[in-house]
């Protein structure tokens, strides 16, 4: 595997392995690596804490709002709070699957020297 590819799963899945450590070490390596543009690596930083406020949004608002209502507008709130983490889950692997797709190789991202054999 290329270090791309490690470097998307340490920012997709490394906030559930290690979390905010996990995370953190993949942003870092994602900002550190010239395969992304700016709106990629932009992207890569802010899935994982925006989709995790947005779960901790929503389950609130079932637990506070919704839950007190009782039947049947609970047992809707119901229903989406059980949808929340599978959503949270399919962000995050469809901005890890955009990640890989914008990268570019590293030998693409190298810069070449004036007067290299390869320079253009």
């Amino acid at each position: 595997m290329r270090a791309e590819h490690w470097i998307v799963l340490a920012v997709v899945f490394g906030g559930f392995l290690l979390p905010i450590v996990g995370w953190l070490a993949g942003v870092v390596a994602l900002w550190a690596r010239r395969s992304w543009d700016l709106r990629a690596k932009l992207v890569g930083t802010f899935v994982w804490p925006l989709t995790a406020l947005l779960v901790a949004g929503i389950s609130g608002v079932w637990y506070w709002v919704l839950f007190p209502l009782r039947a049947p507008l609970s047992s809707v709130g119901t229903s989406i709070f059980l949808l929340v983490p599978q959503s949270w889950l399919v962000a995050l692997l469809l901005v890890g699957r955009w990640l890989l797709d914008r990268a570019r190789p590293a030998s693409a991202t190298a810069t070449r020297a004036p007067g290299s054999a390869h320079a253009r």
